[in-house]
């Protein structure tokens, strides 16, 4: 039971250390501002090269019609001109700076159109180092109105400094929400220590009682 229990308390760890960034819009009034919202890290709009737009603000949305992952809000972009929850390829890009060490960064990606002879959406989100060196990609299948597409990527060793997430560059809009980063790889490789972590306490207590049971008795 003792390998048990510092099998489950790992667990725990890995867990808690997987998931130690997160915005998600519905945890805030509509149109709060979710710039700093979350300690860790910093929201704001982006151009397509990564150079942000200080004019906008990242706020929680509603989707005006659309469809959100979770809840009923997703990412949006505030100015002194309007605001809209939909971000795309040239100046529309969430971009996504840490204070922290990060390894994975997750987002779910929304299709937003489905108007007959309309590009379909095609998210693309991608993590750079500190130098601003490409260090990983990932981009989702075309997605109709309202199919949403979790899209992970992962730096194994040099931590991700900030990453973009848009569409591609012949895609529609995407709505954007429940973002996630973690301070490890990927949540697998906490299962696997806690795992093997439970192996090694298991042998060790069967090497123990074999040991006593050849200790003689007086």
């Amino acid at each position: 039971m003792k390998q048990l229990a510092l099998g489950i308390a790992a667990l725990a760890f890995c867990a808690a250390a997987a998931a130690d960034v997160r915005v998600e819009p519905d945890d805030y009034p509509l149109r709060a501002a979710l710039t700093h919202a979350a300690p860790g890290v910093t929201l704001s709009l982006a151009m397509f090269d990564g150079a942000e737009r200080p004019d906008f603000e990242i706020i929680s949305s509603g989707t005006y019609g659309g469809t959100a992952s979770t809840g009923s809000r997703v990412f949006g972009a505030a100015s002194a001109l309007g605001e809209g929850p939909l971000f795309n390829y040239g100046s529309g890009v969430l971009r996504a700076d840490f204070g922290v060490t990060i390894h994975a960064v997750a987002i779910d990606f929304i299709g937003c159109c489905d108007v007959l002879g309309d590009p379909q959406t095609q998210g693309l989100l991608r993590a750079f180092s500190g130098a601003g060196e490409l260090l990983a990609t990932a981009t989702t299948a075309f997605l109709p109105r309202g199919v949403v597409a979790r899209t992970t990527v992962v730096s194994a060793s040099t931590p991700i400094a900030y990453v973009l997430a848009s569409t591609t560059a012949d895609a529609n809009n995407t709505y954007l929400d429940n973002f996630v980063a973690s301070a490890v790889p990927a949540p697998p490789a906490g299962w696997l220590y806690a795992s093997g972590f439970m192996v090694i306490a298991g042998t060790l207590q069967r090497r123990r009682r074999n040991a006593l049971r050849c200790v003689p008795s007086h």
